[in-house]
């Protein structure tokens, strides 16, 4: 996806922003393969295939994330504590 692409490349901040909006992506693609399954476009095995892809790469993606925060949380009590 594009977005985890330009994340690769950004700032701390704005990885966060990119990867909430990737996050809503997935989460949106998740709906609509439940949706073509539902509507029986896809076999049962094409849609445990996708949605197991789809699955891992919103962990990974999700994991990167509360990396990140957590990363940029330490930072800034850190920071705070220096500056006191």
């Amino acid at each position: 996806m594009e977005i985890l692409r330009l994340a690769s490349f950004s700032s701390i901040e704005e990885k966060i922003r990119l990867l909430s909006s990737a996050l809503k992506i997935i989460d949106a693609i998740r709906f609509f393969l439940q949706l073509c399954f539902e509507s029986r476009l896809i076999s049962a095995k094409g849609y445990s295939v996708i949605g197991t892809l789809i699955e891992n790469i919103g962990k990974e993606t999700n994991g990167w994330k509360k990396y990140l925060e957590t990363k940029t949380s330490r930072r800034d009590l850190h920071w705070q504590e220096e500056k006191k």
